[in-house]
């Protein structure tokens, strides 16, 4: 159900490359793991760096756009398995963990897997744990739905927890993302997204999607 912020993206051509990349750090340990066990992070289809276990260790350092959501992907085998699947591109490594990457680094850390690993981090990751928290429960309850009228209401409950979320979080990167995601959902209103936008902190509306998202409101006023 939720879609990834590539989507929004692909709404703004140009948007990735048009803001100075902050730095990110992501590192941990993942049991003893060795070679050829590698561990990949990813943003879609996008392979932002990878780096190959030693003794379970890896650190992954770079710089990407801004603070997003990605994930990683364990491969015990090092290579990265992904193909199209009914005429969609997907990525079909059973270890995935998601995460997000801002200047606050993140920590990583499991006995054997990413299934069972604790990610420790700054304020943005907790704030993108709490959405993910709280929107976890619909992907379970749309299975259920199996009337246009129920998958119509329960549509209508994941935009409003997605709201309430962004408007109680207003200096988290998550926020932004997910009100950019909503777009896929529900045509904006700038009555409703108008006031969750404005409340944003000065660098969430200065940055790329920020400021796509705010011409979106502007030609809205029009």
């Amino acid at each position: 159900m939720k879609k990834h912020l590539l989507g929004f993206l692909l709404l703004a051509p140009g948007l990735a490359s048009a803001q100075p990349n902050p730095l990110y750090v992501v590192k941990g340990q993942v049991g003893h793991l060795n070679a050829p066990a590698k561990i990949y992070l990813v943003y879609g289809p996008q392979v932002l760096d990878s780096a190959v276990l030693k003794n379970g260790q890896f650190e992954l350092r770079g710089s990407n756009g801004w603070p997003h959501s990605a994930e990683l992907v364990l491969e015990r085998q090092g290579h990265l398995r992904e193909g199209m699947r009914n005429g969609m591109y997907a990525r079909t490594s059973p270890e995935r963990l998601s995460l997000f990457i801002s200047p606050e680094p993140v920590t990583v850390a499991s006995p054997d897997s990413l299934s069972k690993a604790r990610l420790l981090g700054g304020p943005q990751l907790a704030a993108s744990q709490r959405l993910n928290a709280a929107l976890r429960p619909f992907a379970a309850r749309f299975k259920t739905a199996h009337t246009k009228e129920a998958s119509a209401a329960l549509e209508a409950e994941y935009v409003q927890t997605a709201r309430a979320f962004i408007k109680a979080n207003p200096t988290a990167w998550a926020s932004l993302e997910q009100l950019g995601q909503l777009r896929m959902l529900e045509a904006p209103r700038y009555a409703v997204e108008g006031p969750l936008y404005e409340a944003f902190s000065p660098d969430l509306k200065s940055s790329p999607p920020g400021r796509f998202y705010g011409k979106v409101l502007a030609d809205l006023k029009r």
